[in-house]
């Protein structure tokens, strides 16, 4: 939460300095700052009004048009935020009339409550059906926005009307179901974080998800109860009758329906790039969209992050607009596929197609026993025969502390040092040195075979790089009970004692390993604050005070990792 705060910070500064720049008509400075594509335009108009819905209530939208007559293409932008008027600021200096809108229940769109996602589809679709009757737009219009900006996008995608030319989706898709649980945990490191933010809690991350019950932490840090989030604490099964409501399946399958190019970007550590790689493939117009991933996480906690971010994004927005708008061809953007980023030296590769292997990497867990002490344990490239098994306590009220991933805001690639692996509740193993840089190149599958003496329980994977020079670093990470085990979408049974296969997919991923690291795998059963500690009992955590620990055992475990570029 701190590393949020911060974030907040830089673009607060930053938006202080815009609205500094705007009011003295010094955008070029902004340009400059940014080092943005020169503008076409300087004097820009602005119009505030309220366009209805369908049921009466009305949004608060502002028009920004570039100085002249027009008609203009057009962008719209919908936003829980209201800082995302600075790109209808600078779209406008580059060409483009850019319609900007509070969402219901945010900002001057306030008169009823918010509630995220419910209401996007309609009222992102009236405000199409608005915005094509209106005389200044050219009937080239595109939707552009990042993250719920961008999820907003994703609700209406099917059903837009034939002007919409092109859709910009940064960091975001449909799926609101995956951002709220991950295997039968809530995301705290995202949706509790979120929920601060936007009800201008001075609560931290730490405190709203230390609060028991946690049900009840709802009223005490988000300033009043919310009936959302109390929502999302209280149903944790996708096929049940909250999540299977229409307002949410509807947007969860808009994008196979899209009848458009897209331009998507993520980042390889960011909460929705698994969902991103699946909706790219369904896009019906898949081999005229482009996917870009960068570097880093969802938001960036630095002054030189924030500005890479909104280079990157302005930028490559408004060449794919120029593009799709315009009927400019642009020759420094990629038309289709894959742009991907090198996590060694920050550079940009194109790719038709992504994930390539041409080879699988197999490792097995051994030396168990001796996991209990920091790279005790043994990645191995043969399975040994052995009948060793290895258990360790996991207590609820003592997690292991998160430090990284993408499961957050906040953080990426995190330095994991060797405090955590130290503890009696982390199994940690290590490969021999790698002689030779290698590529992993897609989803790392880890397999455990693990057993709980309580009713139901938890287990954590964390897969690692340690450098020559002593850094180690999160590849990725990954979390499930036992009871949504291997992608279940509602529970499963679980028979105490009993011991059961666990299987990882992990999200997609392109990462160079150094010749002469090694990869660590660490085991157990928390990741906290980012999730929730599992109870080890069957109720829903939400509702619990007191939770009793439990006792795992570990009897076996492989690696299978897809590699592109050599033998090894």
């Amino acid at each position: 939460m701190k590393n949020t705060l911060k974030m907040l910070a830089y673009i607060s500064l930053f938006m202080l300095i815009v609205g500094s720049i705007a009011y003295l008509k010094r955008y070029d400075l902004t340009q400059k700052l940014l080092e943005l594509p020169a503008y076409e335009y300087t004097d820009i108009k602005v119009t505030t009004i309220k366009v209805p819905m369908r049921d009466g209530i009305e949004l608060q939208t502002s028009v920004f048009k570039p100085e002249g007559q027009g008609p203009w293409p057009t962008v719209l932008i919908r936003d829980p935020y209201a800082f995302n008027q600075f790109y209808c600021q600078l779209l406008a200096r580059y060409g483009y009339a850019c319609v900007h809108q509070d969402v219901r229940g945010r900002h001057g769109s306030s008169d009823s409550d918010w509630y995220p996602v419910i209401h996007e589809r309609n009222d992102g679709l009236d405000t199409l059906d608005w915005l094509v009757q209106q005389p200044w737009q050219n009937d080239n219009i595109a939707t552009y926005g990042s993250s719920y900006v961008g999820l907003a996008q994703w609700a209406m995608i099917d059903e837009m009307p034939k002007q919409v030319k092109t859709v910009i989706a940064d960091i975001s898709h449909g799926d609101w179901y995956e951002i709220v649980n991950k295997n039968g945990h809530f995301t705290q490191g995202v949706m509790s974080d979120w929920a601060l933010m936007l009800h201008n809690s001075e609560a931290t991350l730490e405190g709203i998800a230390a609060h028991r019950p946690a049900i009840q932490s709802n009223a005490s840090f988000l300033n009043g109860k919310k009936q959302w989030f109390h929502d999302y604490l209280t149903h944790e099964t996708k096929t049940g009758e909250y999540w299977s409501a229409e307002h949410y399946t509807a947007v969860r399958n808009a994008h196979k329906e899209a009848a458009m190019p897209v331009l998507m970007t993520g980042a390889w550590h960011d909460f929705f790039l698994d969902g991103q790689l699946d909706v790219f493939k369904e896009l019906p117009r898949h081999d005229e969209s482009l996917l870009i991933i960068r570097n880093g996480y969802h938001m960036q906690d630095s002054w030189s992050g924030y500005k890479n971010l909104a280079h990157i994004s302005i930028t490559t927005s408004v060449r794919w607009l120029d593009r799709h708008l315009k009927g400019k061809n642009n020759a420094e953007l990629p038309i289709t596929g894959y742009l991907l980023q090198d996590n060694v030296n920050n550079e940009y590769q194109h790719k038709d197609v992504w994930p390539r292997q041409n080879a699988v990497k197999h490792f097995y867990l051994g030396g168990l026993a001796k996991a209990v002490n920091c790279d005790g344990g043994s990645l191995l490239v043969n399975k040994a025969v052995t009948s060793e098994s290895v258990s360790y306590s996991y207590d609820p009220h003592s997690p292991v502390p998160s430090r990284g991933g993408a499961n957050n805001f906040s953080e990426g690639v995190v330095n994991q040092g060797s405090d955590l692996c130290a503890r009696s509740d982390v199994l940690s193993f290590e490969s021999t040195e790698i002689p030779q840089e290698l590529t992993i190149s897609g989803s790392i599958e880890i397999a455990i075979n693990v057993a709980s003496d309580a009713q139901d329980s938890a287990f954590t994977v964390k897969l690692q790089e340690k450098l020559a020079d002593g850094r180690i670093l999160n590849i990725r990470d990954d979390i499930t009970s036992l009871s949504f085990r291997n992608g279940a979408l509602s529970r499963q049974n679980y028979e105490a004692n009993s011991a059961v296969d666990v299987v990882f997919n992990l999200t997609p991923i392109k990462w160079t390993l150094q010749a002469g690291s090694t990869l660590r795998l660490d085991i157990s059963s928390s990741n906290y604050p980012f999730y929730n500690a599992h109870p080890n009992v069957t109720e829903n955590w939400s509702t619990l005070e007191k939770n009793p620990s439990a006792n795992q055992t570990l009897f076996s475990g492989h690696l299978n990792i897809p590699i592109y570029n050599s033998e090894y």
